[in-house]
């Protein structure tokens, strides 16, 4: 029985590579933590609630706090989710890729601290408490998604296959996105849900100790250095300054920056509450009503159209990884209809008296964004060179810096304080929409990872 206990965790006789039926068990154990992160995750942020009900009175009482005070619970968590993933990536490399999982799988469990100890704190003291556990639950939460690329490097040899796990990747973030604005449209239930936000947010906080639990059996520890070579001089072993030096490094820093900023900034509270200000003058309430709670249900319904975009685009958009066509010119595209399509619903807001084209627009924005992330974690694996070593520096690198990015878009943002009238909401769309514009730019400045390829792409096609 030791003999089996000291056996899962050592760090000794790792293995070449994994074995498929249990690299998939893996990958999905590390899937569901994401899932259960971002569940955790936004059921304490949909219970905010006011100056009677949610946490807010615990924290704040009857006070009022200014949007860079509660965009705090983002801003400050995505600047120490950058410093997360060069923490996990440090780990991988000094430890096991197990002990990674394991040291993120335990930062989920910090939401549950998060609630327990800063409700009972209280007051500002237990809302700096509140956040530092937020910070600890979004550092585990946001390096999984890192995580599972090194599993199918190890455990998948078939390019398909690798590509279409790399599609699925994103529906975790989604789904789990969906499952918890689903609560809270109906306006009764959200009521009620934040009024016992308390008990709501513990029951998914506890649920984070299950792939912790499940991960530390059926986890198993491989070399994430490449065993295609073992001459030294036929195969240069990656760290982290060699990676830090390539001009393509900084390259994706940036397209990945902007990308969480096209693909969260609409999900934010600032969003929702900037898109009904316009709604109170556009006249476009929803089933005749005009008050701001059935507006801020529109906007949530937006915003499950908006991520239920993945549905159709990871299978289509996401397809494209199979194939040998050349990667820019076909990301950049994709970004710049995503670009279009959020411009346009921008407008409808504004000019057209019907909820329709404003769902429409959200749902092919979605496509395109949500769509292109499988081919963007997978592009790394098409350059020359890329050992599974190499792909993980290169991934806690550019999620690193590209929080910091999203972290200073959030802060811009919140200082613009959309909520303050109409002019300040264009202007919080104006900023936005140039910022989600230069992501199609940022790729532009990225290497071709198939130079040799064609152009052409059929998503349906073999």
């Amino acid at each position: 029985m030791n003999k089996y206990f000291i056996s899962l965790f050592s760090v000794k006789n790792l293995a070449k590579s994994v074995e498929f039926k249990r690299g998939i068990i893996m990958w999905i154990t590390i899937l569901m933590g994401y899932f259960l992160f971002i569940t955790a995750w936004f059921a304490a942020g949909y219970t905010q609630g006011n100056a009677t009900i949610g946490w807010r009175p615990v924290f704040f009482g009857t006070e009022t706090p200014d949007e860079v005070t509660t965009q705090a619970v983002n801003y400050i968590i995505t600047l120490a989710r950058g410093i997360g993933s060069f923490i996990i990536g440090w780990i991988v490399v000094k430890f096991t890729h197990k002990w990674a999982v394991l040291a993120a799988m335990t930062f989920l469990a910090m939401s549950i601290l998060s609630i327990t100890i800063g409700t009972a704190v209280g007051g500002q003291g237990g809302y700096a408490l509140f956040i530092i556990f937020r910070l600890l639950l979004a550092v585990g939460g946001t390096t999984l998604i890192i995580l599972l690329q090194p599993v199918v490097a190890k455990s998948v040899k078939n390019p398909k296959t690798k590509a279409i796990m790399s599609s699925i990747s994103p529906l975790g973030f989604n789904t789990a996105f969906i499952v918890m604005t689903a609560f809270f449209i109906k306006p009764d239930t959200a009521n009620f849900l934040i009024t016992n936000w308390y008990w709501f947010s513990l029951i998914w906080a506890l649920v984070t100790l299950v792939p912790l639990v499940t991960y530390i059996f059926i986890g198993q520890n491989f070399e994430i250095a490449s065993g295609a070579s073992s001459d030294a001089t036929t195969e240069k072993k990656a760290t982290l300054g060699s990676v830090l030096r390539e001009k393509n490094t900084w390259a994706w820093v940036l397209v990945y920056g902007l990308w969480l900023i096209a693909a969260v900034m609409p999900l934010n509270g600032l969003n929702t509450r900037a898109n009904a200000t316009l709604l109170a003058e556009a006249h476009m309430g929803l089933l005749g009503a005009t008050d701001g709670v059935t507006q801020n249900n529109l906007v949530r319904i937006w915003a499950i159209t908006f991520v239920a975009g993945v549905y159709v685009g990871a299978f289509t958009v996401g397809r494209f990884s199979k194939t040998s066509a050349r990667r820019k010119p076909f990301m950049i595209a994709i970004t710049s209809l995503a670009a279009l399509f959020w411009i346009l619903s921008v407008v409808v807001v504004n000019e057209v008296a019907s909820v329709v084209p404003y769902f429409i627009f959200a749902f092919l924005m979605g496509m395109m964004i949500w769509g292109i992330q499988g081919p963007l974690l997978n592009n790394p694996y098409d350059f020359a060179g890329a050992t599974p070593q190499k792909v993980g520096i290169f991934f806690g690198i550019i999620w690193g810096f590209g929080y910091t990015i999203f972290t200073g878009g959030n802060i811009i943002l919140a200082l613009i304080n959309p909520v303050a009238g109409r002019g300040n909401a264009i202007a919080y769309y104006a900023v936005l929409t140039i910022l989600i514009s230069l992501l199609p730019a940022s790729l532009a400045l990225t290497k071709e990872s198939r130079p040799q390829g064609k152009i052409s792409f059929n998503p349906f096609g073999k």
